[in-house]
């Protein structure tokens, strides 16, 4: 199995895993709308001096990206910085990858730099994220380029684009209402599959959206089991979704076994396998 199809598996999964409770087969694809934004908090360790260790925050939107970023090094004191990035729709690329130019502020200079990086997913909304460039440092009275380069950690999650409108009358509706604990109710297990669709759809789309679209799919339930505070859901799927840089549609088919936990109030998701 190609990294392309690996991806386009994983990003099948994340949408399909938490489908629907009936037993029917279910048919959907991506609807035609504005890719929801991500963003993210950080922290990293990098070269030169003055982000030795920092905190970062990025927000991209599909293709373009911002992020700043705040350091401290020994003997370089504190320093701030902001990238501008662009994602290409690199062909074959398991990640997203961007290309940037951004400038840090620090000991009375302003740095430029150049930089290429990538996010790597490790787990849902953690990621480990490399870049490296050059910086066009000041050594004295004189600039030259020195090697710039990062590696950090993060947290990312969807930020739904739409009008401020939309989101009070969402927010109204989905509002939930107060609770008095109890016992597991299983009638309640629909609206959590359809919470945590939503919810993996749009980290889905986030992260990914700069290199796929169009996701279509199929879905099966194999399988719905209950057993006091414990629910687990056995699917069979078979989705694909369309490679932007080359328009091909690539596709990945298996079985995946969601599992949730009831906290008193409500169903929650607690793993996937697949």
């Amino acid at each position: 199995m190609t990294l392309s199809t690996r991806l386009a598996a994983l990003v099948t999964v994340l949408v399909l895993a938490a489908g629907t409770a009936a037993s029917a087969v279910a048919q959907q694809e991506e609807p035609p709308e504005t890719v929801p934004a991500l963003a993210s908090f950080g922290v990293s360790a990098g070269f030169p001096s003055y982000q030795t260790l920092a905190a970062s925050a990025s927000l991209q939107s599909s293709a373009v990206g911002i992020a700043v970023r705040a350091g401290y090094g020994p003997g370089a004191g504190a320093s701030f910085g902001a990238t501008l990035r662009g994602y290409p729709p690199i062909p074959g690329s398991p990640v997203p990858v961007w290309i940037g130019a951004g400038a840090a502020a620090t000991a009375g200079t302003v740095v430029p730099y150049v930089a290429l990086g990538a996010h790597i997913p490790v787990a849902q909304r953690w990621r480990v994220d490399v870049e490296a460039g050059g910086a066009w440092s000041r050594l004295g009275l004189e600039r030259s380029w020195v090697p710039h380069l990062v590696l950090g950690a993060s947290y990312a999650f969807a930020v739904e684009v739409t009008p401020a409108s939309a989101t009070r009358v969402r927010g109204t509706a989905g509002a939930r209402a107060a609770c008095t604990p109890g016992p597991a109710d299983p009638a309640l297990l629909s609206a959590a599959l359809r919470r945590a669709e939503t919810s993996f759809l749009n980290d889905a789309r986030a992260t990914y959206g700069s290199l796929y679209r169009g996701l279509r799919y199929d879905l099966d339930v194999v399988d719905r089991d209950v057993r006091g505070d414990e629910a687990t859901i056995e699917l069979r799927y078979e989705g694909s979704v369309v490679e932007i840089a080359t328009g091909t549609r690539n596709g990945a088919s298996g079985r995946a076994t969601v599992s949730f936990r009831w906290d008193g109030c409500g169903w929650r998701t607690t793993d996937i396998d697949y």
